[in-house]
């Protein structure tokens, strides 16, 4: 019975790659098509055209999962149409500096070198990888004549790259950073500095494990500190041309959100991780992502999972609320059992 599965699945693995390559080549045909009905002033959706893809996806064998199929399909052509509509904007001769070449560097690169110029730097030679990558790896002194320069090493290194960066940069040059939290590293920033530079505090809310399949539908958050009006504005229709969802916030207002979404998220997976807990077989899908948290968690640095808790003032609050609420629960429960004994 083994084999006869295992042959059943060369089977899949096989229809699987030639799926691929139509659905490439689907793709490629609804961004030509995109490139026309921009030339013609059409909207990306065309009344009736959906409903004729799917009718025809009705008179499959199993016809309710080749719908859902093919709207999802079709949800993604729509979306590399849109892509390449906002990507047309953009000069392909701006050139973005990238300081850390870490995994998140080396995502980061990898998911924009395709709208701009990319260097790369990192305290540690990396030029192997940046060649791998199809970037260029320069020494701090070139990175920093880029007109974008991105701080994407770990947080606790910032403040020491701003003291070496700020008599390097040029004038007009926009400095950006990707760490997790704003508050803390838009302060060093804007002290740091000089006054002739912009500034933007940036969080892409996804990272190389979240996002390994693709970033679109992804959300970023931006949080000017010192920044036009207009070079904010191409910035956040940059981030739309690769896909993602764009917010703006101050720094305080996003660390207040981060402290729920990521600093109790992180304390909580966590807390599972060194409690010993494990997957179960007979899990519910509720079970499965608690657990999938944690994974993802367990692979952070002990820096980044410290830092996230310590420098975010409204983590200690949230913190304890949570354990409050927590302590509440167990009290009434013990009370409930001990009724029952």
């Amino acid at each position: 019975m083994e084999n006869e599965i295992n042959d059943l699945r060369i089977k899949i693995d096989s229809i699987d790659s030639k799926l691929v390559n139509l659905l490439d080549e689907r793709l490629e045909i609804a961004v030509a098509i995109g490139e026309i009905k921009k030339k013609m002033k059409l909207g990306v959706e065309q009344n009736g055209r959906e409903d004729r893809v799917l009718e025809r996806a009705m008179t499959a064998k199993h016809p309710e999962s080749m719908v859902s199929i093919f709207q999802n399909i079709m949800d993604s052509s729509k979306v590399e149409q849109a892509k390449m509509a906002k990507a047309e904007n953009f000069d392909m001769n701006l050139n973005v500096g990238v300081m850390g070449f870490g995994m998140f560097g080396q995502f980061l690169a990898r998911n924009i070198k395709s709208r701009c110029n990319v260097e790369v730097w990192d305290i540690v030679d990396k030029s192997r990888e940046a060649k791998e990558l199809g970037v260029k790896f320069v020494s701090f002194e070139k990175i920093a004549k880029n007109k974008i320069v991105i701080l994407a090493m770990p947080m606790e290194s910032v403040e020491e790259i701003l003291d070496k960066l700020k008599n390097k940069l040029e004038k007009g040059t926009l400095v950006m950073d990707i760490c997790s939290l704003k508050g803390f590293v838009c302060k060093l920033m804007k002290e740091k500095l000089p006054s002739s530079v912009d500034v933007l505090g940036t969080h892409p809310l996804f990272g190389p494990q979240s996002a390994k399949f693709g970033i679109s539908g992804a959300k970023i958050v931006l949080c000017p500190v010192k920044i036009g009006e207009e070079r904010l504005s191409k910035v956040k229709e940059f981030c739309e041309s690769l896909g993602l969802n764009v917010f703006l916030a101050s720094p305080e207002e996003h660390d207040k959100q981060m402290a729920a979404s990521q600093a109790l998220t992180h304390f909580v997976g966590q807390a599972i991780n060194q409690s010993g807990i494990k997957r179960v077989e007979w899990s519910t899908k509720t079970f499965d992502s608690l657990m999938n948290i944690a994974d993802i968690i367990r692979k952070d640095s002990p820096e980044m999972v410290r830092n996230i808790q310590t420098l975010n003032p409204f983590a200690k609050d949230m913190r304890r609320k949570f354990i409050d609420e927590v302590k509440k629960i167990e009290t009434e429960l013990n009370c409930l059992e001990e009724k029952h004994e």
